[in-house]
């Protein structure tokens, strides 16, 4: 059974929070992995490259092809915030 998304969403929202610290996000890093390597292990190279904002390794030459605006476009969208909070949030 794959890494449910939620879990690595709840993840990257622990770490993207401002007033947690560096020792609390890799904290929350290193838990995550841990569990990954323990319940589903053939998942922590895509857990290990979607951290790293990749999806491939770069010899394969993957590339989603979508830059920050248009990603930020679909958060606001998605969040139903206008474009220029999520900048805000995003800096």
């Amino acid at each position: 059974k794959p890494v449910p998304f939620l879990f690595l969403c709840l993840a990257f929202n622990l770490i993207g929070i401002k007033e947690n610290g560096r020792i609390t996000k890799t904290e929350v890093l290193c838990n995550l992995l841990r569990t990954v390597i323990h319940a589903t292990p053939e998942d922590l190279l895509p857990v290990v490259y979607l951290f790293s904002c990749c999806i491939a390794p770069p010899h394969e030459g993957l590339e989603l092809g979508i830059g920050e605006p248009t990603v930020l476009e679909v958060v606001a969208d998605a969040y139903g915030t206008a474009l220029n909070r999520i900048k805000e949030w995003n800096k």
